[in-house]
């Protein structure tokens, strides 16, 4: 499988947001803040187009993303230009989730500043490269959104916050928005931004194929960087990762 190329993109949700610590039955008293989470994944694909944009990628189990993914419902999707500033971002987030050690005390304390990096997860990489290949647009704003909600005691609507988590088909009543101000990335080296929303996890019973689960997510809405000075005939293909390398394509080999 290494000799196949396959897309690279950056993955983005939200860890303990009010909606998803009140659901788990956490008194108010004693929330923590929102941590963001991230995560690079070569397995995304479209499933479909119509009639609404479904995107679907797998992930392997346990995963601290995941369970922040499920909880929260809404994510984005970050696709990288090819590029180096591309392949950087890619870089930070496939590192995993883990905090630094100098910052986990920090992280698990109930009322630490906004502005303490322990919030940001392995976003914290972006910074500690001085936010050169990207920066983060709305990191107040879903500190804020959590504070607001935990001050009015807003509870969570179980229908629109709801996922299926089986194989079976199911219609839903009204059109899926997102919810929270889940991490969006700013960069030139981010061609696009996919915003999701989580409608299926699906666990294949097979033997010997390890602890995996397949994400399906609706697509809703795309924000394009504001920087861009290309053609729209000029854009590019998006990064690629092959033989254990971040890649650009080449250029065509049959244009028929």
């Amino acid at each position: 499988m290494a000799k196949l190329p396959h897309p690279a993109v950056v993955i983005t949700t939200l860890a303990r947001t009010y909606h998803a610590q009140v659901s788990a039955g956490v008194p108010i008293e004693e929330m923590r803040h929102p941590i963001a989470r991230g995560v690079t994944v070569s397995s995304f694909t479209s499933l479909c187009i119509r009639p609404s944009p479904h995107i679907v990628f797998n992930m392997t189990l346990p995963s601290t993303m995941y369970e922040a993914l499920v909880a929260c419902k809404d994510f984005n999707v970050h696709i990288l230009a090819p590029d180096e500033s591309g392949a950087r971002v890619a870089s930070v987030f496939s590192r995993g989730n883990r905090l630094p050690s100098s910052r986990i005390g920090t992280a698990e304390s109930s009322n630490y500043a906004f502005d303490v990096d322990a919030d940001l997860g392995v976003f914290v990489g972006l910074k500690d490269e001085g936010f050169c290949h990207a920066e983060i647009t709305n990191r107040d704003a879903w500190h804020e959104q959590y504070q607001n909600a935990k001050q009015s005691g807003i509870r969570p609507s179980e229908s629109s916050h709801g996922v299926d988590s089986t194989s079976q088909d199911t219609e839903a009543a009204e059109p899926m928005t997102q919810v929270h101000h889940v991490p969006c990335l700013h960069s030139r080296g981010i061609l696009e931004v996919l915003h999701c929303r989580l409608v299926r996890t699906v666990h294949p019973e097979l033997p010997n194929a390890g602890q995996n689960v397949i994400v399906i997510g609706e697509v809703f809405g795309v924000t394009f960087p504001e920087e861009s000075d290309e053609e729209p005939n000029q854009k590019r293909v998006a990064l690629g990762y092959a033989d254990r390398k971040y890649r650009s394509i080449g250029g065509p080999i049959h244009t028929g």
